[in-house]
């Protein structure tokens, strides 16, 4: 009956000549063989898949060189299956043709073409092989670590529709570092996939490539707010003034809190007027963590006008952009509690006392006693402080200290100087500075003592002792 069967292979019948393919290779005569190799130039795709398939399971050298000519065929498909029987026959004298299999721009060829050298033990001789099987079998950041190398394989795998790890293959680009990844990248960020939109800015953003912002600044507007987010994150890095007309926009109307809080990152970057005017803005969002973001970023800008907004978020309902706030005011000013900034916050503060959220209220209360409290300090300091006095207790402070000073001639001139001074309240380090180890500060001690009248009581017979007996080496 086989002879019926190679007949059938000529039928019009599309699923006749396919099942009469796969029933000749099934019994596997080899007389077969032939006519299955001849049903690979078929003008179906379907009847040349089933000819690929069926080849595998004859086990002969004849069959390697047509399966090495299916790697070529212009549908995917036959080539996947071309390269699963070769996989089957394990014969090394395919591994040529199965490399140009890891290169195939669909990912199942690339996927079947990295099982078939996997089963046959095969190791990647250089770099560029190396690569190639990283990227058929999605191990994109291996590839990555091949710099300039992996670039092209990387890209067809972007590019390809069928990669079921596209956005990683885009992050692996940006990984190489190469400007050559920039246009395919730049690319991606039309992509219909949002995965891979997002990807795609972050890859541009590794590369740092300076004219990519053109192409980030079009994704403020895209459907997708993750695909937003990003964009601007990648922008605040670039650190670009030109953006903060953008930001402006998405920190207002973007329904996202992520947006409009990496918006406000952005800005704590950039660092000028406008930024700094769109933060006190963002003290006022509606979600608190945008808030706290922009408390946080107003800290890294040391601007004076920015005390009054911040002084005003110290009664907001949240407890972390109130500590935000606080934070952020010691970075502008330690003593804000007496800036022009904090006097002109003071309405506002005394009007949210009676506001009937409990935390608001309170807030607002506590604001108003530290800036009364500090503000009084400051008037009793500026009364009572004399500021001769004020000079002659640090300078006794410091003397007093440097006694400890290992420095045995930084020592003796402290003690010389305490006694010059004249100040009572030096007796008592001086006394214990008897004792030094050194005993020319011990005899500067006695003297300096004997300069303030001071003499030990005559039940200390240790210090009396003491006392003539380095007055007496003087």
């Amino acid at each position: 009956m086989l002879w019926w069967k190679l007949q059938r292979l000529k039928s019009r019948d599309v699923k006749t000549r396919c099942r009469m393919i796969e029933e000749v290779a099934g019994s596997g005569d080899l007389t077969a063989l032939e006519p299955v190799a001849e049903a690979l130039a078929d003008e179906v795709p379907e009847v040349r898949i089933a000819a690929a398939k069926a080849l595998g399971a004859f086990h002969d050298d004849r069959v390697l060189p047509p399966l090495i000519s299916a790697i070529k065929d212009r549908n995917a498909e036959v080539r996947a299956a071309a390269i699963f029987s070769l996989r089957r026959l394990g014969d090394a004298g395919a591994i040529d043709a199965l490399v140009h299999g890891l290169a195939d721009y669909h990912h199942a060829v690339r996927w079947q073409a990295a099982g078939a050298f996997s089963a046959m033990g095969w190791r990647p001789s250089n770099n560029i092989e190396f690569v190639l099987r990283a990227v058929a079998t999605c191990q994109h950041e291996d590839a990555a670590v091949h710099g300039a190398e992996a670039v092209e394989a990387l890209t067809s795998a972007l590019e390809d529709p069928t990669c079921p790890r596209r956005n990683a293959a885009a992050i692996a680009l940006g990984k190489t570092g190469d400007s050559r990844a920039v246009p395919p990248l730049e690319n991606a960020l039309n992509d219909a996939d949002s995965h891979v939109r997002v990807a795609a800015v972050e890859a541009l953003s590794l590369i740092g490539h300076p004219q990519s912002a053109t192409a980030l600044l079009k994704l403020l507007q895209d459907p997708d707010h993750l695909v937003r987010a990003t964009a601007i994150e990648s922008l605040g890095r670039m650190g670009d003034a030109r953006i903060v007309e953008y930001i402006a926009a998405s920190l207002i109307h973007d329904t996202s809190w992520d947006v409009r809080k990496l918006s406000v990152e952005a800005l704590g970057r950039i660092k000028d007027e406008a930024a700094t005017q769109l933060l006190w803005v963002a003290l006022k969002d509606p979600d608190h963590d945008v808030r706290q973001t922009a408390a946080t970023s107003l800290g890294q800008i040391p601007d004076p006008k920015s005390i009054g907004p911040l002084v005003l978020a110290l009664k907001d309902e949240n407890s972390a952009v109130r500590q935000a706030a606080k934070g952020s005011l010691r970075q502008i000013d330690r003593q804000w509690e007496i800036s022009a900034g904090a006097q002109s916050a003071i309405p506002e503060l005394e009007a949210a006392i009676n506001d009937r959220e409990y935390w608001v209220a309170q807030s607002a209360a506590d604001t108003l006693a530290k800036i009364n409290d500090m503000r009084q300090r400051m008037l009793e300091t500026t009364f009572f402080t004399n500021p001769a006095k004020d000079k002659h207790r640090q300078a006794l402070t410091v003397l007093v200290d440097s006694l400890r000073d290992f420095d045995r001639d930084f020592r003796q001139a402290a003690v010389e100087a305490l006694g010059r001074i004249g100040d009572v309240n030096a007796v008592a380090p001086l006394v214990s500075a008897l004792d030094d180890q050194d005993e020319w500060v011990g005899r500067a001690a006695a003297l300096a003592l004997n300069h303030l009248n001071w003499e030990p009581p005559p039940e200390d017979v240790r210090r009396v002792e003491k006392i003539k007996s380095l007055m007496l080496r003087t």
